[in-house]
């Protein structure tokens, strides 16, 4: 390629400055594979700030959660303990039936909200975060 200096009019000369070399076609696509580093490391901090906010706020809200149903599931505890001691020392009268079902029926509502807990308030925390990475790579 000829470099070629066409002179400017007087009034334009102040305000065109020289560049310098001309710009060859390694030199374009080594600037558009950094843009596009630059574009996926912004991105990628994105989605991880997102993420990590996203993880934070749902942690606070399972804390919240996990306290109002472990103070349920003592309460439910204390009343079937007291309901139990009751029963046996004859404090209270009920047919035998329905202290055997009333105890059945809380231990299973403990033990069934235990599990919810478990499986809806602390979930295995996956690699989906991990993927989408992978994928602005």
């Amino acid at each position: 390629m000829s470099q070629t200096n066409l002179p400017l009019p007087p009034e334009f000369e102040s305000l065109v400055r020289e560049i310098g070399d001309p710009v060859d076609s390694d030199q374009i696509d080594l600037y558009k594979k950094w843009s596009e580093i630059e574009n996926n490391t912004y991105k990628i901090k994105t989605i991880v700030s997102a993420w990590e906010k996203q993880h934070t706020d749902e942690r606070v809200m399972r804390k919240g959660f996990a306290r109002a149903i472990i103070i349920a599931l003592f309460i439910q505890i204390a009343v079937i303990n007291i309901a139990f001691f009751f029963i046996g020392f004859s404090l209270i009268s009920v047919p035998e039936w329905v202290a055997t079902t009333f105890i059945i029926a809380v231990f299973t509502e403990i033990i069934s909200m235990t599990m919810l807990v478990l499986r809806y308030l602390f979930p295995r925390v996956g690699s989906e975060i991990i993927q989408l990475i992978k994928e602005f790579r």
